[in-house]
């Protein structure tokens, strides 16, 4: 047997779990039980309470699976009616809520394919094991679709200009000084 004896074989042990209260109560709306523990009995007999009279009022639900979908759009129409607000207990501005709204509209195969490329260009795979992956016939097709997100360009054309400034006017700057 591994771990330690239980209390109920070992009559010099205590028990060392802590007490709960599991209250419930019956939403004949939704034909399910709720239930709910709670570390003390008297936080149990309030949730029940209050659960009842939430259940008559019509503002309490069983809970139910939904989609992060259905869970975005609940959010936002509640967001728009104005019921949901924001940290400071102000309605949402349209603009913060079309910017929200962007952020989860489903992408197509041709954005995903440009994701997915990016994503490996991120992590650092070469140009040739990339153009491989997306079936390009050529490497030049994937430098020249790609090539703008490939590390270093902008700091090697950047040193590459300053070095050249610098041949080109370093001995003659610093003998005029």
């Amino acid at each position: 047997m591994l771990g330690p004896v239980p209390a109920a074989r070992n009559p010099d042990a205590r028990c060392r779990c802590s007490p709960s209260y599991q209250a419930h109560v019956w939403s004949a709306r939704d034909q399910k039980r709720i239930r709910k523990t709670f570390p003390t009995l008297a936080e149990a007999k309030a949730w029940r309470a209050e659960s009842l009279v939430a259940l008559h009022r019509g503002t309490m639900r069983a809970p139910t699976a939904a989609s992060l979908r259905q869970v975005w759009e609940a959010w936002l129409n509640g967001a728009r009616a104005g019921t949901i607000r924001n940290r400071s207990g102000d309605a949402y501005k349209p603009s913060v809520l079309r910017g929200k709204e962007a952020v989860l509209q489903p992408i197509g195969l041709h954005e995903a394919r440009h994701t997915f490329a990016s994503i490996l260009i991120a992590a650092g795979v070469n140009a040739k094991a990339l153009s491989t992956y997306l079936g390009h016939s050529s490497i030049q097709i994937t430098l020249d679709r790609y090539g703008h997100l490939m590390p270093g360009n902008e700091d090697e054309a950047v040193a590459l200009v300053d070095a050249y400034l610098e041949r080109a006017t370093g001995p003659t700057a610093q003998n005029r000084a």
